[in-house]
């Protein structure tokens, strides 16, 4: 039997740019708004050689809303902080403390962007692929 290291189970934290848009048709013109959001995951990360998986929750920040194609050129009054939940999977490997990844990204919102719930209630669901690089600052210490 191998023993469990401690290096395979990792906290781990990054900043995403997401975009999420609400469509209407209620007139014959399609409208929609677009939202932009910095999004900040704190996820429980289970890493092996070649496949990870990782999951947590995340915190949104609202940064603009496009509203060129929406009512009126209006903004609607909405929280500028939500909060939800993500998961992702993905496989890696790495070279020094250089590490390369392909990853798939699930996240839902489970707070309401808008302060009038009883106006509209989104909640968004967000799936992703993603492609990267990751530095480690810390060097491995032998056992």
């Amino acid at each position: 039997m191998k023993p469990f290291y401690a290096n395979l189970l990792q906290i781990e934290t990054g900043i995403y740019l997401n975009s999420r848009a609400i469509s209407s048709e209620w007139t014959d013109e399609r409208k929609y708004l677009i939202f932009r959001h910095l999004s900040i995951p704190v996820n429980c990360r289970l890493s092996t050689k070649y496949f990870f998986i990782s999951g947590g929750p995340i915190a949104d920040y609202l940064i603009k809303q496009n509203t060129d194609n929406w009512y009126n050129h209006a903004e609607m009054d909405i929280n500028k902080v939500t909060f939800g939940i993500n998961a992702n999977a993905g496989l890696q490997k790495t070279f020094k403390q250089i590490t390369i990844f392909l990853e798939g990204r699930y996240s839902h919102v489970l707070t309401s962007l808008s302060k009038n719930q009883f106006y509209y209630y989104p909640s968004f669901k967000n799936f992703g692929l993603g492609i990267g690089l990751n530095y480690s600052i810390s060097k491995k210490t032998k056992m």
